[in-house]
């Protein structure tokens, strides 16, 4: 059933005239009428009665004409979700997050992708490196930021974001390592 022919024939509907009905859809009525008649020869039966100035619905049109309507406004509503899907339109994401990545780093990023996708929802979800990756071969998150790269399934895909410098700090080498003769020597 082509969807053309449907909003031919919803179009028909409404106007009860194939020439205006034709000059609303932006085809020749002709082409209009082809279509309508093609739609009949589908569906087993005539859906309008044609007399002279006067075309009403038949008994099946008027049946035909709610769930051909719910038809077209059910692809409508798939195209406006698909397109939303695509331009991340009122998307959610569900981000998994280690506990101990940079908050400095991670707000920023954050920040930046509010500012590129504003209406993308984001859920965060805090979680252990393993937890995390339990959840995304379940499907319970989307996307996480993990640290090492290492012993994840290999059907996840990883991509370095950054890497981090860590630096250890002690007090001064006196206290750390005493000096020979000290108070400790030759215990």
């Amino acid at each position: 059933m082509d969807l053309h022919h449907i909003r031919y024939f919803l179009a028909v509907c409404e106007t009860l005239n194939f020439t205006r009905a034709a000059e609303a859809c932006n085809v020749t009525q002709p082409a209009l009428s082809r279509a309508v008649q093609q739609l009949e020869e589908e569906i087993g039966g005539q859906l309008f009665r044609r007399e002279r100035n006067f075309t009403h619905l038949t008994d099946l049109g008027m049946l035909m004409r709610p769930r051909l309507q719910q038809i077209l406004e059910t692809v409508g509503e798939v195209k406006r979700e698909v397109r939303q899907f695509l331009t991340l339109e009122n998307a959610q994401i569900r981000l998994g997050i280690m506990c101990t990545v940079g908050p400095t780093r991670f707000t920023g990023l954050l920040a930046d992708f509010r500012m590129r996708y504003p209406g993308v929802s984001l859920e965060l979800i805090e979680g252990m490196p393993a937890a995390l990756a339990c959840k995304l071969e379940r499907g319970e998150i989307d996307i996480a930021v993990m640290a090492s790269a290492d012993g994840y399934p290999e059907r996840l895909d990883l991509e370095l974001l950054y890497r981090e410098r860590f630096l250890l700090a002690c007090p001064p080498r006196p206290s750390l390592y005493p000096h020979e003769g000290g108070a400790h020597a030759g215990s």
